[in-house]
């Protein structure tokens, strides 16, 4: 009885592509999940969906059996490997906010290179087993080494483009954290680039086309800067990735009785049916995996599990207020009936209602701020102003509280800075910075710093006040976050901070030594 498989082979090099296929899909669902809205997050999507693309296919080219069933998988392959470039490319604009149209020239040429490749393949490359598994090879005519040479000055000058715009992001970053986010990336460009000589290797050079490692690592150290650079919630992360995971389990699930019957019946067909059997059972895999966003989003709505930190939040600025409000009106009350001509005692109680009356009515503000950021809804109104009179304008409000706590408040600036932006959304960046340095300052100065650095307008605002602890520092931006040295306030005034600088295409950043060495928080926008 035959109980080898008829289409697929054991192969190490292609199970080991197929796991750098998984891992790259992976890591670009969890980080387009985080913000789908997000063009960093997107690029960074359609970047690794052609890494997916390119290694699946190669992977799937060396497993099956002969050299009739990779031509489909080396299609597949070669729909991810032109634009690898130019999603690198597409990338490297998006994370710098530019507005660039030769993303576009790329992929328009990724395009051209795909479908030549499918009108002409033949004449131009030959599939050929290898002691690692089957690769494909130019062929030595003039068409194979035509187009080899025109892709391969494509496919580098894009790669060179986009390392060109990492290095002047690092070269322009305004802090230190934009530094070590253009740093690593270029350290990752690099690494990945290495895996190039997968080109050679199809100019019957015998090297290994270890290009699928090198993809790899360069996926997952920019993943990892732009989950830290964005300052995203390691909890919600996690909670989110298992439920990505489960829910793809589980619809994996129901496609495993149908896996081995399937691929025995495309082993023993050819021609037109072998045609039509891909297509039924790409769209039967397609609408299947398909479900999984929108279950995705079904649970999310209505599963406590991930909405349980927002849920405390909400508690802790709600219960507070609202008690002390039920409290002071019982007081209030009792004073009234029995001791009607005590007026200060009743003043004292009313004042406190005012108090947290206001407090509830800025809580509520802010959620109604942080609703329409998740919505997109966020109207932002620009017009000219002056940056340099908002700042200063916005030192009065929080004077006197630094004074009574010994901290003296000094404004520099060498000439006056002028912006079209939003006012009241920049003023209220300016005095949520302001009143988180007066509120963890006990003595120092609080310094506010005000300056044109390379077409931008940057304001830093540095205290020697309580400081962030290193594992603190990464969250300071997270909604309802609070800090080992925090234990007032909604913890959405930075929040919303971050959410008005980047709907103004800016970045805004926090930096501390460590607890009790002050902390130095600023933002840019261009100009």
């Amino acid at each position: 009885m035959e109980t080898t498989n008829p289409y697929l082979s054991y192969n190490l090099h292609g199970i080991l592509n197929l796991a750098a296929a998984l891992i790259a899909i992976l890591i670009g669902l969890i980080i387009l999940t985080r913000d789908w809205r997000s063009p960093i997050n997107r690029s960074f999507f359609y970047l690794t969906v052609a890494g997916f693309l390119w290694v699946f296919g190669y992977g799937m080219m060396s497993l099956v059996r002969n050299l009739r069933d990779a031509w489909p998988w080396f299609v597949v392959g070669y729909l991810g490997v032109p634009f690898i470039s130019p999603t690198v490319f597409n990338f490297s604009v998006q994370l710098r906010k530019q507005k660039l149209w030769s993303p576009l020239v790329g992929f328009a040429l990724g395009s051209a290179a795909f479908l030549i490749i499918i009108v002409f393949g033949p004449s131009i490359y030959s599939l050929k087993d290898t002691p690692y598994g089957r690769y494909n090879f130019f062929n030595h005519n003039v068409a194979g080494l035509t187009f080899i040479s025109v892709f391969l000055i494509f496919f580098f000058t894009m790669a060179f483009l986009a390392s060109l715009n990492f290095y002047k992001g690092w070269k322009e970053a305004s802090y230190r954290g934009e530094k070590r986010l253009y740093r690593n990336i270029l350290i990752g460009f690099l690494v990945a680039y290495t895996g190039s000589i997968d080109f050679l290797a199809t100019l019957h050079l015998h090297l290994y086309p270890f290009g699928y490692i090198s993809l790899t690592i360069f996926l997952l150290i920019i993943a990892h800067n732009v989950v830290r650079h964005q300052l995203f919630e390691i909890n919600v992360f996690l909670k989110k990735v298992s439920l990505i995971v489960l829910i793809y389990g589980v619809l994996l699930a129901f496609l495993l009785p149908l896996a081995y019957p399937a691929v025995t019946l495309l082993g023993s067909s050819s021609g037109k049916t072998l045609a039509r059997l891909l297509l039924l059972f790409s769209l039967a895999f397609g609408f299947i995996l398909s479900l999984g966003p929108l279950i995705y989003a079904f649970l999310v709505g209505r599963t406590f599990w991930l909405r349980g930190k927002l849920s405390v939040g909400f508690t802790h600025e709600l219960k507070s207020p609202l008690g002390t409000i039920q409290s002071s009106i019982e007081i209030a009350k009792d004073i009234l009936e029995n001791r009607p001509t005590d007026m200060n005692g009743l003043k004292n109680y009313l004042e406190i209602i005012e108090k947290n009356t206001s407090r509830l009515s800025n809580f509520t503000q802010s959620l109604l701020d942080i609703a329409k950021i998740q919505e997109g809804n966020v109207a932002v109104e620009k017009k000219p102003f002056s940056l340099t009179e908002l700042v200063v304008s916005q030192m009065p409000a929080f004077d006197l509280q630094a004074r009574e706590k010994g901290v003296s408040m000094e404004f520099n600036s060498p000439e006056e800075i002028r912006l079209e932006a939003d006012p009241v959304k920049i003023q209220q960046v300016v005095s949520n910075l302001l009143s988180n340095a007066v509120k963890f300052s006990s003595s120092g100065r609080i310094k506010i710093d005000l300056r044109k650095e390379k077409n931008q307008a940057v304001c830093r605002i540095v205290d020697e006040g309580a400081g962030i602890s290193k594992k603190d520092l990464p969250r300071v931006f997270d909604r309802f976050y609070h800090g080992s040295s925090s234990s007032k306030g909604a913890g959405l005034g930075l929040s919303i901070a971050k959410a008005w600088v980047e709907a103004h295409d800016g970045h805004i950043w926090a930096e501390s030594e460590g607890e009790g060495k002050g902390t130095t928080m600023g933002f840019c926008i261009p100009l």
